[in-house]
């Protein structure tokens, strides 16, 4: 099926959930969650300015914009590539810095429009041996996990994250841990995922990858968690943890959507995407619509 049929198939099966704040002023989206009948959306700005979190009413779409500031107060410029809500806190991926920065989500769902709140915890995920370039964030109710995007020559990862499969190697980790006082990150299980992946969700025993490679290719992967095995251990952080491997071959489905997808979120029966190709930056994204967030039933992917 071509490109253009198979996109027209996804809007035919998908309704627009919210528009993007700020698609049109400079703002390039990146992470997505939802808390308290409001969207969650994160990113940062072209000019490199201060990064927001833009709260939107679901029922209104009506939207407020936060400020993010560092755990010292300082603002907080960084490329916010991924957010995920869990415990009472809103984390947002820290890139290359190798950490998670945690906010208190009552203070951000309380805050007033264009008001700034702290970081209350920043969360290492590196030490001498290792660390995680955390792209994109993901939860599971148990579990926080750390995203990686690797593409080479310009987005690497650590030379420990190699994993030879079958289908070749592959250099990214999808990483799950819990925390220790809130604070400290204990490993419990990592994914080897593709390159290219932008976002990831868990619902109803499947993972979900979102995955793009530049300007007009980009799908959605779907893996069945119960027959997934076991590939072995991986030491991640100084702990040995089970390793799972997520090929695009080994997809229960792959999916393809419009092009520059990123974060991904999954509600009542719903797979909600978040796309950054609307942005004045790539501009492509404008024509097709794409300055909201999306919404299509989980079937589509099945």
């Amino acid at each position: 099926m071509r490109m253009k049929e198979e996109t027209a198939r996804y809007f035919e099966n998908s309704t627009a959930l919210c528009r993007i704040p700020d698609i049109d002023a400079g703002f390039i989206p990146q992470g997505l969650d939802e808390a308290s009948g409001q969207i969650l959306i994160t990113g940062y700005m072209g000019n490199g300015k201060t990064s927001p979190i833009y709260v939107v009413s679901r029922e209104t779409g009506e939207a407020k914009k936060i400020l993010m500031q560092t755990e010292e107060g300082k603002p907080f410029t960084g490329h916010a590539g991924g957010m995920s809500v869990q415990g009472g806190y809103v984390y947002i991926a820290g890139s290359t810095g190798g950490f998670v920065h945690a906010y208190d989500l009552e203070r951000i769902l309380a805050a007033e429009d264009g008001s700034a709140v702290g970081a209350v915890q920043k969360i290492a995920l590196k030490n001498e041996e290792d660390a995680i370039r955390v792209s994109f964030t993901g939860a599971d109710g148990t579990h926080l996990y750390a995203g990686e995007f690797h593409k080479d020559p310009i987005f690497y990862t650590h030379a420990s994250h190699r994993v030879f499969t079958d289908h070749g190697t592959q250099k990214a980790y999808l990483f799950g841990f819990t925390l220790e006082d809130g604070e400290k990150a204990l490993p419990a299980l990592v994914y080897s995922i593709p390159d290219n992946v932008q976002g990831a969700c868990f619902a109803d025993g499947r993972l979900y990858l979102s995955q793009t490679d530049g300007l007009l290719r980009a799908r959605i992967l779907t893996y069945d968690l119960s027959k997934l095995s076991q590939s072995g251990t991986k030491r991640v952080l100084g702990k040995e943890i089970p390793l799972y491997i997520l090929t695009v071959e080994n997809a229960k489905k792959t999916t393809r959507i419009p092009p520059m997808s990123e974060e991904i979120i999954a509600s009542d029966g719903q797979l909600h995407i978040l796309y950054e190709s609307a942005s004045n930056r790539y501009r492509i994204g404008k024509k097709l619509g794409l300055s909201s967030v999306w919404s299509t039933p989980l079937t589509f992917f099945e």
